[in-house]
């Protein structure tokens, strides 16, 4: 299969770092890649599950379904990381996935189906331990981000969403530490405070230097001010 050119240097970084050459290789043979525009799904509530997926290039926001049937914006991925390995322990209908991922910007992913995985997964058993801790970090990512929301105030709450949902600094950008691609409604939607209240601590953290506010995206410009926040508030 024929990858794009950059595409093993496009991914390196993070878990895919950490993997031995072998199992990269691996990985990069057996996937291809996808583009998808700002907005799109890239997987929705009706297909059968089975994609693990790799962020080349843009950032992808993941949306937990609550059982009424709306849809939480709760994380942000960028390049490097990676998402979808809980299609390796079950193989049913959709009817028990939580979330949904969608494009956040324009990305481009390396995607390995759940056949090909579990190929590579014969051939490298050493894998399954990998693919395990990935999963492990992911939802110590979630269980203190629910922690933060149940014990910071507003403006500390909001700062440490910030500053976990910013993309890293060698993302590929010109900003030094991170933009975050998401309007200031869906910023507010990810750290569980009225659009109004956000706003206003928006406001007083772009006067302050802390951030600067564009068309649909934010940068954040003084990261060590919101740590302090988070660390005294």
């Amino acid at each position: 299969m024929k990858k794009e050119p950059g595409i093993r240097e496009a991914t390196m970084g993070g878990w895919f770092a950490s993997q031995p050459e072998a199992v990269r290789a691996a990985l990069l043979s057996h996937g291809h890649t996808a583009a998808y525009l700002k907005g799109a799904w890239i997987n929705g509530t009706r297909e059968e599950p089975g994609v693990f997926c790799g962020v080349v290039s843009g950032s992808v926001s993941l949306h937990a379904i609550l059982p009424r049937g709306d849809l939480v914006l709760v994380d942000l991925l960028h390049r490097g990381e990676w998402f979808g390995q809980g299609s390796l322990y079950h193989a049913g209908p959709v009817g028990r996935r939580i979330l949904i991922a969608m494009a956040a910007e324009p990305v481009q992913l390396l995607i390995i189906g759940r056949r090909d995985l579990l190929d590579i997964l014969r051939d490298h058993p050493e894998l399954w331990a990998s693919v395990a801790e990935l999963g492990t970090r992911q939802l110590e990512y979630a269980i203190t981000g629910w922690a933060e929301t149940l014990s910071l105030p507003p403006r500390a709450r909001l700062a440490a969403r910030l500053l976990n949902l910013r993309s890293p600094a060698d993302a590929g950008r010109n900003e030094p530490y991170g933009r975050i691609p998401l309007t200031q409604s869906e910023i507010a939607e990810a750290v569980g405070l009225s659009r109004q209240l956000v706003n206003r601590f928006l406001r007083e953290f772009e006067q302050k230097g802390v951030i600067r506010t564009g068309y649909g995206a934010l940068d954040i410009v003084d990261p060590d001010y919101l740590t302090r926040l988070v660390e005294t508030e």
